[in-house]
């Protein structure tokens, strides 16, 4: 299973956060693959009009692929035609890889005509699911996923597997990865109650079974209010990332 799979272009001055809906939705289809052995795959995008493909790393467990792209996709990575080109680069990009270990290809562009099917739109179940202490019920979040935010859901599910609700708690940053970091702790506090904390436990987001809406407890002990209150402001879709990484007290990483 590939544990990671990153998309990421080589200049800092095209944002990568908005190709993160890319690389999850094909990550998840790519899982389904059991031939893969790679537990690392990372593809590296130039913009340069003259082609330029190539594999810099490959030791069976963790391959780096460079590939260029035409400047005209990078314009606008919100338009339509753009996403379907850097789809169509990226499993290009896989090709190489493919052709490198004499797999099929045909399964790369199966997983294209999925994604088409789709009418590329990302979205899927993030991480593992928690289940209740009765084992009656499961708990799971549910990402929907663009290239400018991510609405973020809680879904509950019974043992017939059917979903009992879907709650929906953030509209907010593109990478799910840098906001479950931040909030790491999913657990049930009994067979009605599930919570998602920060790292210092000083919030929680409280979800009730039996209810469609959510609260946020705050608990400070590290930090003051005011500071809690700027961590949950800090993921919302509306904030740029050099203002996420101010509200959370970071020095500005974004690249």
């Amino acid at each position: 299973m590939i544990q990671e799979f990153i998309l990421r272009f080589e200049s800092n001055q095209i944002d990568s956060f908005r190709i993160k809906h890319i690389q999850y939705n094909i990550q998840k289809r790519l899982n389904l693959l059991k031939y893969i052995k790679y537990t690392k795959m990372h593809i590296t995008f130039c913009v340069n009009d003259v082609e330029d493909a190539q594999i810099n790393w490959d030791d069976t467990r963790r391959v780096e692929i460079k590939y260029c792209l035409e400047g005209k996709l990078t314009e606008d990575l919100s338009e339509h035609e753009n996403i379907v080109g850097i789809y169509r680069n990226t499993i290009a990009a896989l090709n190489l890889v493919w052709e490198k270990n004499n797999w099929v290809n045909s399964d790369l562009n199966k997983l294209l005509n999925e994604v088409e099917a789709d009418n590329y739109l990302s979205y899927g179940v993030y991480g593992k699911a928690k289940i209740s202490p009765s084992k009656k019920y499961k708990a799971e979040f549910f990402l929907e996923m663009f290239p400018d935010y991510s609405n973020y859901y809680i879904q509950f599910k019974g043992n017939g597997k059917d979903k009992l609700r879907r709650i929906m708690f953030l509209k907010g940053l593109a990478d799910p990865f840098t906001f479950f970091g931040f909030f790491r702790t999913a657990l049930w506090k009994d067979n009605n109650y599930f919570f998602l904390k920060d790292v210092n436990n000083e919030i929680t987001y409280v979800f009730d079974i039996n209810r469609e809406s959510y609260s946020i407890e705050y608990k400070p002990s590290i930090n003051s209010i005011d500071q809690l209150h700027n961590y949950v402001r800090a993921f919302q879709s509306d904030i740029p990332i050099s203002e996420m990484y101010r509200l959370l007290g970071l020095p500005n990483l974004a690249c």
